[in-house]
């Protein structure tokens, strides 16, 4: 089913992750979209319960999931570069484990069998859960 204009506008405010009031928000979604103060509370709330419209909002984050999808072995290649390049103790020890880890050794045991540095790092939280993100995607 085809959206209507109006349709089309909510589904991207919804979307627009750049758009704090908007983003996820069915009510200022449906006031920018053009629809009435008065019913967009309601109208925000019956638009995202309409199959057309939840079929629209699934496509367009498959869409945009598949755009940073990467393979394991990517992940792996990653691991592997920034290992060889990193400047610190700290970061070689990281993405020593993130390679192990992707490569789906077991660390525990590994770390002592190999001449590979171990792995013990409080920096980088952010890129472990992207690292572990990408692995369990890729494992679904």
């Amino acid at each position: 089913m085809s959206l209507k204009k109006r349709q089309q506008l909510f589904v991207q405010y919804y979307l627009d992750r750049s758009n704090k009031e908007t983003f996820e928000n069915g009510t200022n979604s449906a006031l920018r979209a053009g629809y009435s103060p008065g019913r967009a509370a309601s109208q925000g709330s019956w638009l995202t319960k309409q199959p057309h419209i939840r079929e629209e909002i699934a496509r367009y984050r498959k869409a945009e999931e598949n755009k940073w999808e990467i393979t394991k072995e990517q992940a792996i290649q990653e691991a592997r570069y920034n290992f060889l390049n990193a400047k610190t103790d700290t970061m070689k020890k990281y993405w020593n484990d993130i390679y192990l880890k992707l490569k789906g050794w077991d660390i525990s045991r590994t770390i002592n069998e190999t001449s590979i540095t171990e792995f013990t790092s409080d920096e980088s939280d952010y890129y472990t859960e992207f690292v572990r993100g990408i692995v369990k995607e890729r494992e679904n």
